[in-house]
């Protein structure tokens, strides 16, 4: 899937890591991830706007697979 492929062009490099995943089925097996400092904790928005920014300019510095939509194309 898009979503698959994307995950495994960033490589857990601001997002989830992908595991493994079964196109077949559907399923993706996913990193663990600690949901302990959401970011709509931050009462700061002006931190919460840097954490934003610099994350969407780390996605879209990686070129997207082939036949997945670009990150800036839909964003």
């Amino acid at each position: 899937s898009g979503v698959a492929a994307g995950l495994r062009a960033w490589d857990g490099d601001g997002v989830v890591r992908l595991l493994d995943s079964d196109p077949v089925a559907g399923a993706q097996l996913l990193e663990r991830l600690d949901a302990g400092r959401p970011l709509s904790a931050e009462p700061d928005g002006t931190v919460v706007l840097g954490v934003l920014a610099g994350l969407m300019a780390r996605l879209s510095a990686v070129p997207a697979p082939q036949g997945v939509r670009r990150l800036a194309d839909i964003a």
